[in-house]
């Protein structure tokens, strides 16, 4: 005999296998697009670089940064408040997750809005973040510098 449950649990089967086809749809399309371009650093030739410039305005608080990426020969280098550091590819690799991330981000409902602006040349790229959840120039920087986060517990 076939139950309300039954076709409760039916129903939220199929939405969890729906919303995770859309969401697979929606990464591959996403991962699809993207590496049919270049990332920032794929497009800097010898003695170019580009910069990724955050500004972050909220209600309490005010916060600018500024990382730069610069290609000299085969090397990548790094500079952001007077600290400096060859890139690895390990940090090359994190620097490219990160341009997905950022070309992911959808409109959110935070009252902080983060405006990260990517120059290129005369490119300029602007990208609004206003949901609260990414913070990902912080931990870019922390990663390839090596700095441990401290634990607020």
């Amino acid at each position: 005999m076939i139950t309300n449950k039954f076709f409760t649990n039916l129903f939220i089967l199929g939405f969890i296998f729906l919303n995770f086809n859309l969401f697979a749809a929606d990464f591959s399309k996403a991962h699809s697009a993207f590496s049919k371009t270049k990332t920032w650093i794929e497009r800097l030739a010898t003695n170019e670089s580009f910069s990724i410039i955050l500004d972050s305005q909220g209600c309490f608080n005010s916060y600018q940064d500024t990382i730069v990426i610069e290609r000299k020969e085969d090397k990548y280098f790094f500079n952001s408040n007077n600290q400096h550091k060859e890139l690895s590819q390990k940090d090359i690799e994190l620097i490219n997750s990160f341009e997905i991330e950022l070309n992911k981000l959808k409109p959110g409902s935070c009252t902080t809005i983060n405006t990260y602006t990517i120059k290129y040349k005369d490119e300029i790229t602007k990208i609004v973040d206003s949901n609260c959840f990414f913070i990902g120039i912080e931990l870019l920087k922390n990663e390839i510098l090596n700095i441990k986060l401290k634990n607020s517990l």
